[in-house]
């Protein structure tokens, strides 16, 4: 009772200075009644938040004028938990002033309404990253640069300065701040996008992340930037600068979605259809800018054909494998849920309880799917599948625009990145820092060149290593993902190698000390100083008990944190230390704290790779822990032997290319995050915690098309279950989609003398391929050539790139080159040259143009394969149509 006064005290307080005559300024929330709804919402955060409410939300007691308290009053009332526990009053303060700073120091910063403004300009958090002040940075060095320029103009020299300093290249799923994609020069699309909607923000231009967040015709996803210009929002590509607005890359792709989707921040009331809309936060659909769109209803009824009020209904989508959940909610009470998608194939899966049901649904042909809620787990079967994308259109119009100009300029701007990149350290002065502390020197050249603009971090972290500690630098390091070795800090690395052994690591003879106790990684959290922290926030005695039973541990965990799953939206892990401060957090990242605490303590432990779920080491075997009853124990376990009869030369099937493992849980089928490798022997034995599962298998067609298999069977307790892991072939010979003359002479790199395209086929066959090497689509490509470097090699016949300008081998955003077969030439050759007119003469379809453009054709000129622009997966394409040519 005496929380719930104060802070009602607190908000009415701040209402009253906001309303006196000092303070009689124009207001942030023009709206009384929508002001009255965001100070409601922040009471009841404030509520939620029982420990330290009066320190957590002192800034709101500042002498602040209307408009940065009622700013500031926003940002707390719907910001994602994890940003309450980690960040400080202050830190969004300064966002709020650059905000506002922004809007009036730019001519647009009067003409956007106070929506766009409160939803897509004020909020700090363009997705799941980790926050920094990139705001107040970007402000500063964009505000001279684009004075005087329109708004239109803005938006593309945003853009431009963006792509001096990042660039694409494949990274993992957690996503780094703005400034640390800056440092690196480089960054996978959803970090590209963070930047660029940051940066326009910065300078008061409405911006949002748009994602697929799955592809129907390629595996993958993407994402791009929607910004807004004198009163309609456009699309353009992060970090990768066109001559105008709408003319990104992905525009054609785009029209094969079957969902296009962003967050808004806040009670957002804007005029989008919304797939989730809550007190914190809208999903909202904006597909139909994109591709052409239909309404489908999913219908749920029982196994008597009553409708079903209130059952959990997924649209699953096929991709990477797995069938992935485009859109997800609650039915009506006539049972019904609907989403508004792409005219593609989709499983329909819904459930209450343990019953649960699924249809596969042709949209374009489907208004309702009825979903029968009549299976239950534990039946043994299997089923075919063939999922259709939506087909491919004739490319739009092409827009006129000075193509040669802007090439120019991403150019100069390429070299500006490289000169950043020149800055960092070099191997000689790796040497020498390795010199000085009695390391080896290649190990300490490669921890280097990982950490790219962070390398002052980590050569600060060699150097300042106590002499007996270092033994412990390389696991250490060795234990961080690559992409924290680019933007840990220093403090971070000090933290946990020096405290590490306050408390003996348990059991180093029977577990990796360096993964499971040293390594301050656990999920994709935040990096931050927490172990000294926690060591010195629970009592020794405490953590002499929890040594001994960990389930002390586990139990502290269930009595003292209470889980949200709503409040943290964004699904950002909250740190360690916002998880103990707060003692309010979703369940994932209480996992992550009790796995942290324990590594503090010197008790090995970790999320078990493929299930997620938290685990203690014993001193025996894994324990795995349940919060929910608080129940510790060794998972009851079989097996699951993967049968696959081997054929000569076939590229064994890859976890998460050709098939995934899912295991029933509540309803549904949870994938497993197994990594196998690449080159995976069968048959495969996998261990296994006994229950339902389902494998899925599936073989994507040269359309998109993707032929799939669910097996669903069970695994008892100690045995051992064999399934068979089979990739349904297309019944379908190839077809022949047109001729190229062999007798084509071209010129490879290094070569005085021409060679006929005869030749280069090497009697095997011939892939040629137009690249453009600097672009995103084409980097995928290459990515997956040298992928299946080894596959190219052992078949033998000609593969040839040619490049618009001098040829070179192709590199990276790393600056390291593609490793490819080495049967590779490399040619000049563009979409205009005569080379490529008289090759495409005998097509049946004429390309597109769009790069990059790949072609596989038999001795003889007859071209079996041809793919042009964005596609995940061409590398598979191509090296299955090679194995079929060989037959």
């Amino acid at each position: 009772m005496k929380l719930r006064i104060g802070l009602t005290v607190l908000v009415s307080m701040t209402a009253l200075v906001w309303a006196s005559p000092l303070f009689a300024q124009q207001h942030f929330l023009t709206d009384p009644r929508y002001r009255k709804t965001v100070q409601d919402d922040l009471a009841a955060r404030m509520a939620l938040v029982e420990r330290s409410p009066h320190a957590l939300f002192s800034r709101l007691q500042s002498r602040l004028d209307p408009e940065e308290g009622e700013a500031l009053e926003f940002l707390y009332a719907y910001m994602p938990l994890s940003d309450l526990a980690d960040y400080d009053g202050l830190f969004f303060l300064k966002q709020i002033h650059v905000a506002f700073e922004a809007k009036r120091t730019f001519p647009w910063g009067s003409q956007v309404p106070e929506e766009l403004f409160r939803h897509f300009v004020l909020p700090y958090r363009a997705n799941n990253e980790n926050l920094d002040s990139a705001r107040l940075v970007v402000f500063h060095a964009l505000k001279d640069r684009i004075k005087g320029m329109s708004m239109r103009e803005a938006v593309l020299e945003v853009n431009h300065w963006c792509h001096e300093r990042a660039t694409y290249q494949p990274t993992d799923i957690r996503t780094s701040a703005p400034l640390a994609v800056i440092n690196t020069g480089f960054g996978r699309c959803g970090e590209e996008t963070t930047l660029l909607v940051t940066a326009l923000r910065a300078v008061c231009i409405p911006a949002r992340q748009c994602y697929t967040p799955r592809w129907a015709h390629c595996d993958d996803n993407h994402a791009w930037v929607e910004a807004w210009v004198d009163g309609k929002w456009h699309f353009l590509g992060g970090c990768e600068p066109e001559a105008d607005l709408d003319m990104a890359w992905f525009k054609e792709p785009a029209r094969r979605a079957m969902l296009v989707h962003t967050k808004v921040f806040g009670r957002y009331e804007g005029p989008e259809e919304a797939n989730v809309r809550t007190e914190k936060y809208s999903e909202i659909n904006l597909l139909s800018h994109y591709a052409p769109v239909k309404k489908l209803v999913a219908r749920v009824v029982d196994s008597l054909r009553r409708q079903v009020s209130g059952a959990h209904v997924e649209f699953q989508l096929y991709n990477s494998a797995e069938f992935y959940p485009l859109a997800s909610g609650l039915t009506d009470a006539e049972g019904a849920r609907s989403l508004t998608t792409g005219l593609g194939d989709l499983l329909v899966w819904a459930w209450m309880g343990e019953k649960f049901g699924y249809k596969k649904v042709t949209v374009e042909s489907t208004d309702t799917a009825e979903v029968v809620l009549d299976r239950t787990a534990g039946s043994h079967y299997s089923e075919q599948h063939d999922l259709v994308p939506p087909i491919e259109r004739p490319p739009l119009p092409a827009t006129a625009h000075d193509g040669e100009t802007n090439s120019r300029r991403l150019q100069a701007e390429d070299r500006i990145r490289a000169e950043h990149a020149a800055t960092f350290m070099d191997s000689a002065a790796a040497s020498a820092l390795a010199a000085g502390a009695s390391l080896n020197a290649d190990s300490v050249w490669m921890f280097i060149r990982k950490s790219r603009g962070n390398w002052r971090a980590v050569a600060q972290f060699i150097t300042e290593v106590p002499r007996q500690a270092r033994y412990w630098i390389f696991p250490m390091l060795s234990s961080l993902a690559d992409k924290d070795l680019r933007d840990v800090s220093y403090g971070v690395l000090q933290d946990h190698l020096g405290n590490t052994f306050r408390h003996a690591p348990l059991y180093a003879e029977k577990v990796s000390p360096a993964d499971y106790i040293l390594c301050p990684r656990v999920n994709n959290e935040l990096l931050v100083e927490y172990r000294k922290y926690l060591q010195d926030k629970f009592e020794l005695a405490f953590i002499a008990r929890c040594r001994k039973d960990p389930s002390e541990l586990v139990r502290w965990v269930k009595d003292s944190v209470k889980v949200n799953e709503r409040e943290n939206w964004y699904r950002t892990p909250l740190t360690p230390r916002g998880v103990f401060d707060l003692r309010v957090a979703d369940a994932s990242s209480r996992d992550i704290f009790f796995v942290s605490a324990c590594r503090s303590f010197g008790i090995p432990a970790r999320l078990e790779p493929a299930s997620k779920q938290p685990q203690y080491f014993d001193g025996k075997e894994w324990q795995t822990v349940e919060f929910g009853s608080a129940r510790v124990a060794a998972p009851i376990t079989g097996r699951i032997i993967l049968d696959r009869t081997a054929v000569p030369g076939e590229r064994s099937p890859v976890y998460w290319v050709h098939y995934t493992l899912a295991k029933f849980d509540s309803g549904k089928y949870r994938t497993l995050d197994y990594d196998f490798g690449d080159s995976q022997p069968f048959p495969l034995t996998v261990n296994v915690e006994a229950g339902h599962y389902l494998l899925v298998t599936g073989n994507r067609m040269t359309d998109g098309t993707v032929l799939s298999n669910l097996s669903f069977f069970t695994v008892a307790p100690g045995e051992t279950t064999h399934t068979a892991l089979n990739l349904r072939e297309a019944a379908m010979p190839m077809r022949v989609q047109g001729k190229i003359d062999m007798k084509t002479r071209i010129t490879g790199t290094g070569s005085r003398s021409a060679v006929t395209l005869s030749d280069a086929a090497k009697g095997k066959g011939l892939l040629l391929a137009w690249i453009d090497p600097d672009k995103e689509p084409t980097k995928h490509a290459l990515k997956d050539i040298e992928d299946l470097r080894q596959t190219f090699e052992r078949w033998g016949g000609g593969v040839v790139l040619f490049t618009p300008g001098k040829p070179s081998v192709p590199l990276s955003a790393t600056g390291q080159p593609f490793q490819l077969p080495l049967q590779v030439l490399l040619g000049t050759g563009s979409l205009e040259s005569p080379l490529w007119r008289g090759l495409t003469r005998g097509m049946q379809r004429q390309p597109q143009a769009r790069l990059p453009v790949l072609l596989v054709a038999d001795v003889k000129g007859d071209v079996y394969f041809l793919s042009e622009g964005y596609r995940i997966g061409v590398g598979e394409e191509v090296a299955k149509t090679i194995a079929r040519l060989k037959q």
